[in-house]
């Protein structure tokens, strides 16, 4: 939608974008006015309605809402609408009190929990093993915990192995890989990921499964494939499957949660995007339901010591990593749409690349969407390398490259690299130090796939 503006600048494309389609009622959100392409920002207000058509918050410029009571309402600004509906929150009891520790969880999600009756807390090397341990990000350095990734991980794993079950909220990135008990490689979902993860225990209580939009929702971005043989003898949840490759074969299917054992205690690692749509309510409970049942699984299922010794191995390994080598693991892909009319952009998880193995965007592709290469630490380096493949037809075409630095908010065009030869190129970066996230961003759009190869700051 175009909103008109001063008579001698551009009319920017304008996306009226909010945190998500069902809230919980009284829960406060920020709608977003956003200028895609570019062009002075309009003053433009922001009417929330009821089904009724009752106006129910009129302002004058983006603001604070909460939807008042159980129903249906729409959020206008200039010819836009998008339609939002309130649910009834959880209960405030709803898993109990529960001691559950956490390593790399953002303070709001953990904060939630803790408003509904789990008991959330930072895991602390002097811990004897608790119940569960929750881990937001993998990368492990997003907490308060004081360690350092290595410290981390070695605690993680004695957790784990004298008892602790260990929930993943998001898979680990490509280059920690080998610091996690997983050697299924990660493939794109299919279309019918459905799956353990869609069913009881886990939607129970969840508001809005009309037309499958619970799926939609929580479609994971990538699965674990099963089909070859495996090392591992992994066990989804109780009642429902039990997969087991053998020597000859693997077990087909799309799987967006995979537990294991581990020492006396258990891995579940979860491909679900929650987090990155924790502002919905479904999301919030889905959450919840995946926490209580990873609390209240049986375990019928023998000790793993060879696995846990694994593990310490490889913590081991990691520890004796200089400190740059560590910081240089923390990179991670995510793809991110164009944002389109009323939802911002959540990102995806980009699967494993290097060894031959190049990522391909879907298609249609719409001028915005990007490829964010994250480094919750700044790397040390001088110039992000990139390879698109020695296919020129599939190059990402008119784009740009960007960089931010460590906790900022505004990105920096770097300088337009030299000529691409066989798909490769060195984007230097500016002598500014911080530099904690770069991107390639489409400037127009694309009506076929495009890939990258490989992605990285050296």
């Amino acid at each position: 939608m175009i909103f008109g503006g001063a008579a001698c600048a551009p009319a920017p494309v304008v996306v009226l974008e909010v945190p998500a389609n069902y809230l919980s009622v009284g829960q406060q959100f920020r709608p977003r006015l956003v200028a895609v392409e570019g062009g002075t920002m309009p003053a433009t207000p922001i009417t929330l309605t009821d089904a009724a058509g009752n106006v129910v918050a009129p302002v004058g410029e983006p603001a604070t809402f909460a939807l008042p009571r159980v129903g249906r309402y729409q959020l206008r600004a200039g010819g836009q609408t998008v339609a939002l509906t309130a649910v009834p929150d959880a209960s405030t009891n709803y898993g109990g009190v529960v001691g559950i520790a956490s390593l790399g969880l953002a303070p709001g999600v953990g904060d939630y929990l803790q408003q509904h009756g789990f008991a959330v807390r930072p895991l602390a090397a002097d811990d004897s093993p608790p119940r569960l341990i929750l881990v937001g990000d993998p990368r492990l350095n997003g907490d308060d915990s004081g360690h350092d990734l290595s410290a981390n991980y070695a605690l993680l794993w004695k957790q784990v192995g004298a008892g602790a079950s260990l929930l993943a909220l998001e898979p680990p990135s490509a280059r920690l890989a080998a610091f996690w008990p997983m050697n299924a490689p990660l493939v794109a979902a299919a279309t019918n990921c459905n799956g353990e993860a869609f069913g009881d225990p886990f939607d129970r209580g969840l508001v809005g499964n009309g037309a499958g939009d619970i799926a939609t929702l929580l479609h994971p971005p990538l699965a674990y494939d099963l089909t070859h043989e495996s090392a591992l003898d992994l066990y989804t949840w109780e009642g429902v499957r039990l997969p087991r490759p053998t020597r000859h074969s693997g077990y087909a299917g799309c799987y967006p949660l995979v537990t294991l054992r581990l020492g006396t205690g258990w891995v579940t690692i979860s491909t679900l995007p929650l987090l990155e749509h924790f502002q919905d309510a479904r999301a919030r409970v889905y959450l919840m339901n995946l926490i209580t049942a990873a609390l209240h699984r049986r375990r019928p299922v023998p000790a793993s010591p060879g696995m846990l010794w694994i593990m310490q191995r490889s913590a081991a390994a990691l520890a004796a990593l200089p400190a740059a080598e560590q910081s240089h693991l923390l990179g991670k892909l995510d793809y991110r749409p164009a944002p389109d009319v009323g939802v911002e952009p959540a990102p995806r998880l980009v699967p494993q690349l290097g060894s031959g193995v190049c990522w391909q965007s879907p298609t249609p592709q719409r001028s915005g969407a990007s490829l964010d290469l994250d480094y919750s630490l700044p790397p040390a380096g001088s110039a992000l390398s990139v390879s698109f493949g020695p296919d020129h037809a599939q190059w990402p075409g008119a784009y740009v490259f960007e960089a931010r630095g460590h906790g900022a908010s505004e990105w920096t065009a770097l300088s337009p690299p030299g000529p691409v030869a066989n798909g490769q190129m060195d984007i230097a970066l500016p002598a500014t130090a911080g530099w904690s996230d770069f991107r390639l961003r489409l400037t127009a759009d694309r009506g076929t796939p495009w890939r990258v190869c490989a992605m990285d700051v050296h």
